[in-house]
């Protein structure tokens, strides 16, 4: 039988493969990559093919024993033995029902993650799913291909007999054939029926004997929130209620470095800008992250913390440095996982299989996949990591069972392409909306965005706004659970985003990291939650300028963590905590990152220095997994191409080097926060003010750095 299925397996893979041979690199298919397979890592994509092959031949056996089971079910006992051989045609209606029921646990699948099916379905398949979407739920899909699997277990369904007598007192149910069915329906029910999120926290996962004198750290960041999201009445009640919490103090004006996710996750652990820390992209080679990133998590952790980073496709960043984590629980970011992606998401009738809740933890790959984040995913790994350090904590002696927890908790399914499952990307969506963007959307490469209408955009922020409320109901979940489990309350728990997101306004496009007009990307909100009675902030709102290079210092106070490098400077992180006048006059930099594309008529494309596109400016490493890394002869190029801008009071200055010469800008941040309005020209005091400022802050934190024609040039170019 399991001979059969594998070799039917591998019929159906041919086939669907023939159907969808060209793989896809960060959502969009490249026949490059095909070449890179043969030529790098053809043992991942065997032995992906093998795992995938094997995972539906066991699906296929076990339906096939159902088959052989359902036909057999009712017999004539008087003319029949149990071993006789049966014609062909017995087998047909049985064979048609088990094709139904998992075609039916398939569709399924399709409705949960459709992101993961549209590279390799035919167009119109994604509408479909769509529309079907509003009017049933992949739990009630899955329910019916499983009840369908009973029905020969009902009296009076001799239907899948072709029976030889005609007296129906003579029809026997064979029990052992009928256990057998029954069987079959729960182990198909193991495979694919959803379990409730969080079920793995233990019960007590800091041990025995917490120490309560000590708080736990829970740091949570979601990935690309906007302030405006939280701000919007009702929009994320489980986020709003944790901000109005008597205990929480809420940062108002609050800004990130580097809008991109690995730069500003070491600029808050670190306490520095990127300029001091190195990692000034997404994509740092080996070099300039082999060394400790020693910051607030390597001192929770020599202070007697268990450290944990739990994340999700976005948190790829965390297994790529050391900074100080017992445990990391996210996919890291290589070839080899991309490969395995492809393998998995190419033979849509046996994706549902590969991402099945009993099937899942053999292909792991897909966790690094933004079509299969789902917030609740996390709730799980929270689970399993927590257990993993307690019993970690356990082994040298009973004593240290007692050890408070640091958890970083990265939430990924805002981050483009807002793949959020089912129901959260159709929660906002209208019902008659044509496509494309039915599920998924990731920034154009090309000029294309800048003809989108509105239709198109409203869906585009319906989708991100879906991928927010997932998140929210999970954190609703977390809190709920934590707090059951007695962790959440004797916590310092700092609620964060490692930027924003642009959404197509005011003339701007999608994503993060290009500019810095505007507060939808530097702007983020900062929210710290005390343990009960023992905060130590003057009010609950902070109205002034703070920075994510002041969260470290702030959680290292916050937690009596002693020796947290103190700042030598201005545009070093302070604690926000000290009430130092220091803190009421902070001056906050920033800077971009890369440009993906070369093309378009947005302002920064005509306002920049040229350099290749992404799909030039990237390499593998193969001496380390196959990393994806910024080639290293575009690094010094990068640094000069980049704007800058700097925040102090009411005013944002924005340096621009041009093909033309360096440009600035300066904006009214209050009076206009979507910078408008550029005011340099009217306001050549403030002009000056700033830009003395901005040269004197970039000469602190880049020392090394030289001005050539107005031009920050770093050393070495």
């Amino acid at each position: 039988m399991i001979v059969r299925a594998f070799l039917l397996a591998l019929l159906l893979m041919g086939v669907q493969g023939a159907l969808n041979s060209q793989p896809s690199l960060f959502g969009k298919k490249v026949s490059s990559l095909g070449a890179g397979i043969v030529k790098f890592y053809p043992d991942a994509a065997v032995m992906e093919t093998l795992k995938v092959a094997l995972a539906m031949a066991f699906v296929f056996a076990v339906y096939g024993i159902w088959i052989a089971s359902a036909s057999r079910v009712w017999r004539v006992a008087s003319r029949e033995s149990k071993n006789v051989r049966l014609p062909r045609s017995v087998y047909i209606l049985p064979t048609t029902v088990a094709v139904t029921s998992y075609l039916l646990i398939a569709f399924a699948g399709a409705v949960e993650y459709p992101a993961l099916y549209e590279s390799a379905v035919p167009a119109f398949f994604p509408a479909i799913v769509f529309k079907i979407s509003f009017f049933t739920s992949p739990g009630g899909l899955v329910s019916l291909g499983l009840i369908l699997l009973l029905i020969p277990l009902f009296p009076g369904v001799p239907f899948f007999r072709v029976l030889s007598s005609r007296s129906w007192k003579k029809i026997h149910l064979d029990w052992w054939q009928a256990s057998r069915c029954l069987g079959v329906a729960v182990v198909l029910a193991w495979i694919f029926v959803p379990r409730p999120p969080g079920e793995s926290i233990s019960a007590n996962p800091l041990g025995h004997r917490p120490d309560l004198t000590r708080p736990n750290i829970i740091w949570i960041a979601v990935d690309s929130l906007r302030l405006d999201r939280v701000d919007r009445m009702g929009f994320l009640p489980a986020i709003q209620a944790f901000r109005d919490n008597l205990d929480t103090v809420s940062f108002r004006r609050h800004h990130v470095g580097v809008p991109r996710t690995f730069p500003s996750w070491i600029e808050m652990i670190q306490g520095r800008y990127a300029a001091e820390t190195n990692v000034r992209h997404m994509f740092p080679g080996f070099p300039a992250r082999d060394r400790e990133f020693d910051g607030i998590v390597s001192l929770a952790q020599k202070s007697g913390y268990r450290t944990v980073a739990v994340s999700d496709f976005a948190g790829d960043i965390f297994p790529r440095f050391s900074a100080g984590f017992d445990v990391v629980k996210a996919p890291g970011l290589a070839l080899g996982t991309l490969i395995r992606q492809n393998i998995d998401q190419m033979f849509p009738l046996f994706t549902p299989v590969v991402t099945s809740p009993g099937m899942r933890r053999f292909f792991t790959s897909l966790k690094a996949s933004p079509a299969f984040a789902a917030p609740r995913h996390l709730e799980d790994l929270v689970g399993e990591a927590l257990d993993e350090t307690s019993i970690e904590a356990q082994k040298p002696s009973p004593a240290t069972a007692s050890q408070p927890v640091f958890l970083a908790l990265f939430y990924s399914t805002a981050h483009f392409p807002y793949s959020a499952p089912w129901p959260y990307y159709r929660a906002y969506s209208s019902q008659g909306y044509p496509g494309p963007f039915w599920f998924q959307k990731n920034p154009s490469l090309s000029a294309d965005d800048q003809n989108l209408d509105q239709a198109q955009i409203d869906q585009v922020r319906a989708l991100y706004d879906g991928a927010l409320k997932s998140i929210d109901d999970s954190f609703a979940s977390l809190v709920a659970t934590l707090r059951a489990r007695g962790i959440w309350d004797n916590s310092i728990v700092v609620l964060t985003a490692d930027h924003g997101e642009d959404l197509f306004e005011s003339g701007i496009l999608q994503g993060h990291g290009d500019h810095l007009r505007g507060d939808q990307t530097l702007r983020v909100p900062l929210m710290i939650k005390m343990p009960a009675g023992t905060s130590r902030f003057p009010a609950r709102e902070f109205q002034g300028i703070s920075r994510s290079i002041d969260l470290a210092p702030t959680m290292a106070s916050l937690a009596g963590l002693k020796d947290f490098p103190a700042a030598r400077h201005e545009l070093q992180g302070m604690d926000l905590s000290s009430g130092s006048t220091r803190i009421s006059d902070l001056a906050a930099y920033s800077e971009t990152e890369i440009w993906f594309s070369r093309t378009g008529s947005v302002f920064y494309q005509k306002n920049r220095l040229d350099y290749p596109g992404i799909s030039q400016l990237l390499t593998f490493d193969p001496g380390h997994s196959g990393e994806i890394i910024l080639n290293p002869k575009y690094e010094k190029m990068l640094v000069v191409s980049k704007h800058r801008s700097l925040i102090h009071g009411n005013w944002k200055l924005i340096y621009m080097p041009t093909r033309q010469g360096v440009r600035y800008e300066l904006y009214d941040v209050i009076n206009d926060p979507a910078n408008e309005h550029n005011l340099a020209a009217s306001n050549r005091d403030v002009l000056s003010a700033m830009k003395s400022r901005f040269l004197a802050g970039v000469k602190k934190i880049e020392p090394h750095a030289r001005m050539m024609d107005d031009f920050i040039v770093p050393e070495g170019f």
